[in-house]
């Protein structure tokens, strides 16, 4: 049904949310509404599958392992930074749930216990490379080879990272196959109910995978959408889908075939809610800017004819430093020009200021909830 949506890539994110921090999509919600309430109605609905989503995962998933949690925990030692979508989650399962057409978890499992030694190195040099704890990872990349691999030990034992997440990571690399059929039981209940509940988010799903065809693919889609220009062409990135990360958008490049790019389900809707809602307060403000009594006579009289300052003190009979006060509100909101002329600084009215903010205030009044 799906074309680059996959459960698996969901699961990770809610396990990887859940973990660091506690930070979860009901928090980021609560906090947007509590920061933009003129949109809280709108935002809520909006996100409301990827909400019952989680709140099912949670219901259903009411502790996780402890020694899981090194899976899916980010790695803040990292040159100060957090990095998102990059723990050994992501690294084992989402580096490879976008490379079929809606893959299964457990045919996920069969291609990694499946894989050569060779792309299970390369699988992990592309990891440090993403960490930027290893040096010329490219060049390590490229030296990798059937005849050349499994002997990584010795650069992860050098990489710059914290000790405990050092030693994991070669654990990891040593009984490969163990920690992969780990990482599948901690994740596979998170996955059957996400499957389970399709209906709550296929709608949404399709939706941007036709507004991605539509753009020509995904480097189209960032270029229109996000006015971001991919490094390589489009076919080099592979698709994530994420219903609950519906706020996210991330471009991840590789060293060579390892790219990805990972959009939130509602991303679209989101960021036109966040504008309007600027344009909200930008309406409001210029409302009462212009609540002034003196200032809109003053912007009334400049629209008759051009004035210059000293003219317009004497006719308000006010000073000079107030006249120049409300001139300079006026000028900032666009409703007013200047120019120099003659030793004098003379105002008129910007007729396509004016025009602007009253098509704004009718956009608004005509805009559905």
């Amino acid at each position: 049904m799906f074309k680059y949506y996959c459960a698996v890539d969901d699961a990770i994110t809610y396990f990887t949310d859940r973990i660091n921090n506690g930070v979860r999509l009901t928090d980021y919600v609560e906090s947007i509404c509590a920061r933009h309430p003129t949109i809280e109605k709108q935002f809520r609905k909006l996100l409301r599958p990827s909400l019952e989503l989680e709140r099912k995962l949670n219901e259903a998933i009411t502790e996780i392992e402890p020694d899981a949690e090194f899976f899916f925990r980010y790695d803040k030692t990292v040159n100060g930074d957090t990095h998102r979508i990059i723990n050994p989650a992501w690294m084992l399962f989402g580096s490879f749930a976008e490379t079929d057409r809606r893959p299964t978890l457990e045919s996920l499992i069969e291609r990694l216990r499946r894989m050569p030694q060779h792309e299970i190195d390369r699988m992990f040099v592309n990891y440090l490379h993403d960490l930027e704890v290893a040096e010329a990872t490219k060049e390590l990349y490229c030296d990798i080879s059937e005849e050349n691999c499994g002997n990584l030990f010795t650069i992860l034992r050098g990489c710059a990272l914290e000790p405990s997440t050092r030693n994991k990571l070669i654990d990891i690399y040593a009984n490969f196959n163990e920690y992969v059929d780990r990482i599948m039981e901690t994740i596979k209940p998170a996955v059957d109910i996400i499957t389970e509940n399709e209906d709550l988010y296929a709608e949404l799903v399709l939706k941007l995978e036709e507004l991605l065809y539509e753009c020509g693919g995904v480097a189209g889609y960032m270029k229109k959408e996000h006015n971001y220009t991919m490094k390589l062409s489009g076919e080099s990135y592979y698709i994530h889908i994420l219903v609950l990360a519906p706020h996210t958008v991330s471009v991840r490049d590789g060293i060579m075939e390892n790219n990805g790019t990972f959009i939130g389900v509602s991303i679209k809707e989101i960021i036109a809610l966040r504008n309007s809602d600027r344009e909200n307060l930008k309406i409001s403000n210029m409302f009462k800017m212009l609540s002034d009594e003196t200032r809109l006579e003053i912007l009334q009289a400049i629209c008759k004819r051009e004035m210059y300052g000293l003219e317009i003190a004497e006719d308000f009979n006010i000073s000079a430093p107030t006249v120049s006060y409300h001139l300079r509100k006026l000028n900032i909101a666009g409703f007013t020009e200047c120019y120099f002329e003659s030793g004098k600084t003379y105002y008129r009215a910007s007729r396509d200021g004016i025009r602007h903010f009253i098509k704004d205030i009718e956009n608004y009044l005509s805009s559905e909830d």
